[in-house]
């Protein structure tokens, strides 16, 4: 235990707050959803109307971003499954870990997750849970297959590894959130390129390009899903060049299945 929390307070990681509907302990390896965002420097967020309402009739507000000259926060959102009751849970704490004022929410009742269970568990029993799938991927509900309990019983389809079919990479290295480093995405031909000095051809002379991207054909290992997307681990060897996340995320529709 004094080794782990000598480890958090070496990378500055902060602990998650308790579920809101077990207590129990909200764990960094169940978030299945993080996004950065600023607001005004009191926690407030700016809102408008924007012309819509609910299926009550209630107007629907929509956040506007502040202006240059206002003071701000940075605050980072995260959505957790919690591994107690797999309820997911909407967390908000500042750049340094802190909580927000706004307390950790229910976002989806674990009686949610439980239902889309049982239809993947009935799905496979009757022989359709790859066409189930398939169904989940082009809804919201997929990214619920980053809770560790769902992608157990989907994984059965997915094939364990795929290759790119497109040249794939990512803009920049993702920041430090307070609960640990956030993955990359990979976007499809969007990659940098830097030179290092210290690397030369093996010519001799020169500079040795580092690029950011992997190539079409490239194989990679799906490991489950984070953001609504695949997270996926190159199964070839990453020249030592390559600065590689240690998470990355991609669109299904980057990859093809290997025959």
């Amino acid at each position: 235990m004094a080794k782990d929390v000598a480890l958090r307070e070496r990378l500055h990681v902060t602990a998650l707050p308790p579920c809101p509907t077990c207590s129990g302990v909200l764990q960094a390896d169940r978030v299945l959803d993080d996004l950065r965002e600023s607001r005004l420097a009191d926690g407030s967020q700016r809102l408008e109307l924007t012309g819509e309402v609910d299926d009550e009739g209630n107007a629907i507000l929509g956040e506007v971003g502040p202006h240059a000259e206002d003071a701000t926060i940075r605050v980072w959102i995260f959505t957790v499954s919690c591994g107690g009751c797999l309820s997911i849970v909407r967390v908000e704490m500042d750049s340094n870990g802190t909580a927000t004022p706004t307390a950790p929410r229910l976002v989806t009742p674990a009686s949610e997750i439980a239902r889309l269970r049982e239809r993947l568990v009935r799905a496979r029993e009757d022989g359709r849970l790859e066409a189930e799938l398939n169904s989940l991927r082009l809804s919201d509900q997929f990214r619920l297959l980053g809770i560790p309990e769902l992608w157990r019983e989907a994984r059965g389809v997915v094939p364990a590894e795929m290759r790119l079919v497109v040249n794939a990479g990512w803009k920049e290295a993702p920041p430090l959130s307070p609960i640990g480093t956030m993955p990359a995405t990979l976007e499809r031909e969007k990659f940098r390129a830097t030179a290092h000095p210290s690397l030369s051809f093996a010519s001799g002379g020169g500079l040795a390009m580092k690029f950011y991207a992997f190539l079409a054909g490239t194989r990679f290992r799906i490991a489950g899903v984070r953001r609504g997307q695949l997270r996926v681990v190159p199964v070839e060897a990453v020249p030592d060049a390559y600065d590689v996340p240690a998470s990355l995320c991609a669109s299904w529709s980057l990859f093809g299945k290997i025959e």
